[in-house]
């Protein structure tokens, strides 16, 4: 199987929530999928109680090919480092907003902060992440539904307060104002 032959582990550490994000979850490069989510860690600092949550993913080195149609070894330290400074970062995306599932999110971001890498030697090359949009907006993928169902609830409260019977009288009081068509008359 050329996948075996070709795959190669990265890693990437998210500083939010990974709430919805699966070992065995995609990871895609603009959308197309490259590789899978093969382990997940959470990393406590012991000073500051701070986290953050280590993702190590395969993909398929091939599948990231040129417009020359040569692919873009990333395992190749350099090459990386010249994709990472292009704007290359890992973002967590959402599937679905029903079921909540995340996956990885290769991009070129070109309003990309400088990478946030490791301080210390990782296992495997590494991809600095770029905060999800559930993240910019300050909420975790977990209480994304939450909020949906909350508003929905909230429509339900506004229908609620509409006076339904005190409507469907004041219709039903019209209803002979309203003069109905005048039939044609007969053969």
């Amino acid at each position: 199987n050329p996948w075996f032959n070709n795959r190669t582990t990265f890693v990437s550490y998210f500083k939010e929530t990974v709430n919805g994000l699966e070992e065995g979850a995609p990871v895609k490069f603009q959308g197309a999928p490259v590789g899978t989510v093969s382990k997940i860690r959470i990393q406590i600092d012991e000073r500051d109680k701070t986290f953050q949550v280590q993702v190590e993913y395969e993909i398929d080195i091939k599948s990231l090919r040129t417009q020359l149609g040569t692919y873009v070894n990333l395992s190749q330290q350099p090459v990386l480092d010249q994709q990472i400074k292009d704007g290359l970062r890992a973002q967590l995306q959402m599937e679905s907003i029903v079921s909540g599932m995340l996956y990885i999110e290769l991009n070129y971001r070109k309003d990309a902060k400088p990478p946030e890498l490791e301080p210390r030697a990782t296992k495997w090359p590494e991809i600095p992440t770029t905060p999800s949009l559930m993240a910019a907006l300050g909420t975790g993928a977990g209480t994304v539904v939450a909020e949906v169902v909350r508003v929905l609830f909230k429509v339900n409260e506004m229908r609620a307060a509409i006076d339904i019977p005190a409507t469907t009288a004041a219709a039903v009081a019209a209803a002979p104002s309203v003069q109905p068509p005048l039939a044609a008359p007969g053969p």
